[in-house]
């Protein structure tokens, strides 16, 4: 990676340059990462929903 796609990449995860002064390159990265995440959701991590039961109820009561 070079140092304009370090910088492309930061500003496009909307952050400025003082709040990268303040970070680590390894904290840049992983703000990046972690944007990018939030934007695209992977198609693996999300959760499955289902509607609860009247058993899923009791069991969280502890009847």
């Amino acid at each position: 990676m070079t140092t304009y796609q370090y910088f492309a990449m930061a500003k496009y995860a909307k952050l400025s340059t003082m709040e990268m002064d303040d970070m680590s390159i390894g904290f840049v990265l992983g703000h990046i990462q972690e944007y990018m995440e939030m934007i695209t959701p992977s198609k693996d991590k999300k959760a499955k929903v289902r509607k609860a039961t009247q058993a899923d109820i009791d069991k969280l009561k502890g009847f």
